[in-house]
């Protein structure tokens, strides 16, 4: 699990939904952007030395899209707003079985950094993994999210 996406520490703390997010109107248009996938958000958690806080939400998701240089990452609860993700790698993203064993599933990793904030991504088939690493903290957020086949 890896990826909270646009959460303040207080917010995953109490489970409630992102400070920061976007959202697309219902149709999957962007401009110049193809279409990836929905993804709903299934996890939520605050690592720190000490100890690891997960949550889970209800009815968070993301549309995101892809013009295979940059992602933009539109959240469900906030009309006309995106985050922009720099890809910079698209050779697969790594993958632990349910044995643990270790393998490279397709994929692709982007980054997006902003007022001294890192933000990683790792997008595959099945999944969207947002990994926060705030500045002047020991505390990494992390988001999971899983995608929703069309039909669900």
């Amino acid at each position: 699990m890896v990826a909270v996406f646009l959460c303040t520490l207080n917010q995953l703390a109490r489970a409630q939904e992102p400070s920061v997010a976007i959202v697309v109107p219902d149709h999957d248009v962007v401009e110049h952007f193809d279409f990836i996938g929905d993804f709903e958000v299934v996890r939520l958690l605050k690592i720190t030395p000490t100890e690891s806080i997960e949550s889970t939400p209800t009815g968070l998701t993301f549309k995101v899209f892809s013009n295979n240089q940059e992602l933009k990452i539109y959240h469900s609860a906030i009309d006309d707003a995106y985050q922009l993700f720099t890809i910079y790698r698209d050779d697969g993203v790594s993958d632990l079985d349910s044995f643990g064993n270790l393998s490279i599933q397709p994929g692709l990793q982007a980054r997006m950094i902003t007022a001294q904030t890192t933000k990683q991504i790792a997008l595959s088939n099945a999944s969207l993994i947002i990994t926060e690493f705030p500045p002047l903290s020991n505390t990494v957020l992390v988001t999971v999210a899983e995608k929703i086949e069309k039909g669900e």
